[in-house]
């Protein structure tokens, strides 16, 4: 292709363009419900992700890292599932129950290789503040019969009369299993739905600052198990406070051998953290169970020494052994719930996806979001109906996972085999464990949460709209609790979305040398702009939400033109008067002119030695007249015309202001204007309409209009509405910024 004003037509007709055919909608909807064996195997298969890989299971090369991997995230998945199962308000054995069923359901439906689901303190809080908020308006009434239980939890048993502490166990986990199902089933549905982009719309900063500002929640819940002080579970707004303000007001009903067992925990448990992660090359990945290890001590100093009887250290309790009967939930608290249910959902989804993509993306592989979903939604219905509590992606055990070998999700099946021999043999003998030990487990646990911290002064460097995100989720987190502070945060998150957009960053272009390259003048000092050509990148998709910075950018274009205009008006004015001034001087005798070798001063109507060409040439000489003097001589009247005008014209720079009023240069006049589309992905209604508004304004003071990179869809879109039509558009589409220049330079096109 030799010609250099090729348009977007020719473009197109040269290398054949087809646009794809629509299909009417009854044939979609065909296709989306027909059944055929290709689309049976490829269900079949996406939704049972392990027929994609365990046909193709190396025993040999995966084994090993995968049995080493399993063992190693089990030990440390034991000690956590219990303090977590505590943290959501359960008895620790539930969070046994979800460390067991929810990898094992994973290991079947999970796209990650890496992932560890399980408990997860974010997720442990929020079930946990769940259940506070159901109780403040449905507290348990003391001393019910199994047939009350019945109610809530599905069972049918022999009507008994329960103990407070055990029907109020009951009941805690009746409404946890309740809203457990009710997570699952919403995932289930997303996945179904195909909803899994929806964790676009919780960026990394919103999540870093959301989990941070929980963690401080998860943090304050381990203060009345660290101090031995019972506080209440105080609601938001403001929890925070009203929890550490009773705190200090009771301060003096400290247990001393809480804090000391808290204390010796912490002590111990938080230099050998450090050491796993310095010393991790030399640990061959596999860090030291020192939560196993305090676990099993303090179990067997509080069994032999009987803290709970001699010091009233609050103990575990009593640990049922084996597995529990399934069991189906009561859906009559949903309508409580069901907000928290949909938090919780969201959550546990991002955190497991963004951890997933993290090791998917270091090994090379990928994973299905919307798999993830059922995945996930799968193991929260096991959960809820063998007595466990909502699961989510683990960063990290994940990290654990990953680093002490595993090759496969066939890693779960050993970390299984190793919990439910726990629950078989060993559960039952954890029952004098100082509740104590397990809340300081978490509390060194979540300081990874605390560590996100340290990102803040990168992220203000990068970028200011990611650290207000941050900042802003933190606090409504923290002051107004974990569910309105996600939702005041997702709110924040658009918002800074909706500003972006709407101030976008309209430049003004011009050429690099003898390149083909069009850069910012304002950025690049050899950035000249092309002679009658003004070319405006408008970097945003044209819609509703910046049509007044469009409008702007075109009242711009219009004013800049309106000053040449008048500027080549005034020139053409002053070049006529001054023309008619000088011709009687011009008509002088001939003989004195040639004395003259050059003009010179004239003063009161007289040629003093003065020379010019018979008649007026405009483009010759013109008489000036000194405004300071009275005198006159005769200038070159190109040299006269700028230096006057110049002085009619403020200044102005070729910066972009604020909201699509761009500075203009004052030298620069234009007869043609570019828009580079190139940024243009989608156009709606009020795009389309303002774009043909702004051609249409344009094309009205004599200005051509030429849109240069127009994506499909957007130049399929401006045909309907008119604006560009090969026969009589009122915009001319080109495939780049230079087939456009080169076009505008050839002023007969």
């Amino acid at each position: 292709m030799h010609n250099n004003t090729v348009t977007e037509y020719e473009f197109r007709e040269e290398f054949d363009y087809h646009a794809p055919e629509e299909k009417p909608l009854k044939v979609k909807v065909k296709e989306a419900v027909s059944c055929t064996p290709s689309r049976c195997r490829k269900f079949i298969f996406g939704f049972l992700p392990i027929l994609t890989w365990l046909p193709n299971y190396s025993v040999k090369q995966y084994l090993p890292g995968d049995i080493i991997g399993g063992v190693t995230t089990a030990i440390v998945r034991i000690p956590q599932s219990l303090a977590y199962g505590l943290l959501a308000g359960v008895d620790p054995i539930n969070g046994m129950y979800t460390a067991f069923f929810s990898p094992l359901v994973y290991t079947f439906l999970g796209t990650s290789k890496h992932v560890s689901v399980g408990t997860f303190a974010v997720v442990s809080l929020m079930m946990g503040s769940a259940l506070d908020k159901y109780l403040a308006a449905n507290p348990y009434q003391g001393m019910v019969s199994n047939a009350t239980i019945e109610t809530t939890m599905g069972t049918t048993t022999a009507a008994t009369e329960l103990s407070t502490d055990t029907g109020e166990a009951m009941y805690k986990l009746a409404i946890i299993s309740s809203l457990t199902l009710l997570v699952g089933l919403m995932q289930i549905i997303m996945g179904a739905l195909n909803l899994g982009f929806i964790a676009l719309f919780l960026s990394d900063p919103l999540v870093a600052g959301y989990t941070t500002g929980a963690a401080l929640f998860v943090f304050t819940a381990q203060v009345k198990y660290f101090f031995g002080i019972n506080l209440h579970r105080h609601q938001a707004p403001f929890a925070l406070v009203k929890t550490y303000i009773e705190l200090f007001t009771r301060i003096t009903e400290t247990q001393p051998a809480e804090v000391i067992i808290s204390v010796l925990t912490i002590v111990l448990l938080y230099p050998v953290k450090l050491i796993n992660i310095k010393y991790k090359k030399q640990l061959r990945s596999i860090p030291i169970p020192m939560e196993l290890i305090i676990v099993i001590i303090a179990t067997i100093v509080s069994a032999n020494v009987d803290l709970k009887a001699l010091y009233g250290v609050e103990v575990v309790g009593a640990i049922p052994s084996g597995l529990p009967a399934p069991d189906v939930p009561n859906v009559s608290t949903w309508p409580s719930l069901i907000a928290d249910a949909f938090s919780i959902s969201i959550v546990s989804f991002a955190i497991t996806v963004s951890v997933g993509k993290l090791f998917a993306k270091r090994h090379g592989y990928k994973i299905a979001p919307n798999q993830e979903l059922l995945a996930l939604g799968i193991s929260q219905l096991s959960c809820a109906f063998f007595q466990g509590h909502a699961c989510s992606g683990s960063l990290a055990r994940s990290s654990v996972k990953e680093s002490s070998g595993t090759k496969t999700q066939f890693s779960d099946i050993p970390s299984c085999v190793v919990i439910v021999l726990v629950l078989l043999f060993i559960g039952p003998m954890l029952s004098p464990l100082p509740v104590a030990c397990l809340s300081s487990i978490i509390i060194v646990n979540i300081r990874t949460l605390f560590n996100q911290f340290f990102d803040l002064p990168k992220l203000w460097r990068l970028c200011k709209f990611d650290f207000a995100v941050w900042v802003l989720t933190f606090t409504a987190v923290a002051l107004l609790g974990v569910d309105l502070g996600l939702a005041v945060g997702v709110l924040g998150l658009l918002v800074t979305v909706v500003l972006r957009v709407y101030h976008p960053s309209v430049t003004v272009r011009g050429v690099l040398g003898n390149t083909e390259l069009y850069r910012d003048v304002d950025k690049f000092t050899k950035a000249d702009e092309v002679e009658g050509v003004k070319i405006v990148r408008f970097p945003q998709s044209p819609f509703f939400g910046n049509k007044n910075v469009l409008e702007q950018v075109c009242a711009s274009l219009l004013t800049a033109h309106k000053r040449c205009e008048e500027r080549a008006e005034r020139a053409r004015s002053r070049q006529q008067n001054d023309c008619e001034q000088s011709r009687p001087l011009l008509d002088q005798d001939s003989s004195e002119n040639e004395q003259a070798s050059s003009p010179e001063k004239i003063t009161n109507g007289k040629i003093i030695n003065g020379k010019a060409s018979n008649g007026c040439s405009l483009d010759d000489y013109v008489l000036v007249i000194d405004p300071h003097t009275g005198n006159a001589a005769f200038g070159d009247a190109k040299q006269v015309i700028d230096k006057q005008t110049d002085a009619s014209v403020t200044p102005q720079s070729s910066s972009v202001s604020s909201l699509g009023e761009i500075g203009l240069n004052k030298e620069h006049c234009f007869h043609t204007v570019i828009f580079d589309c190139s940024g243009w992905t989608f156009i709606d209604i009020m795009g389309m309409e303002i774009v043909k508004q702004i051609c249409n304004e344009l094309k009205s003071v004599k200005l051509r209009v030429f849109l240069a990179g127009l994506q499909p869809p957007v130049f399929e879109k401006l045909t309907k509405v008119g604006v560009l039509n090969e026969e009589d558009g009122i915009a001319i589409p080109f495939p780049t910024v230079r087939f456009a220049v080169q076009a505008a330079l050839n002023r007969n096109m």
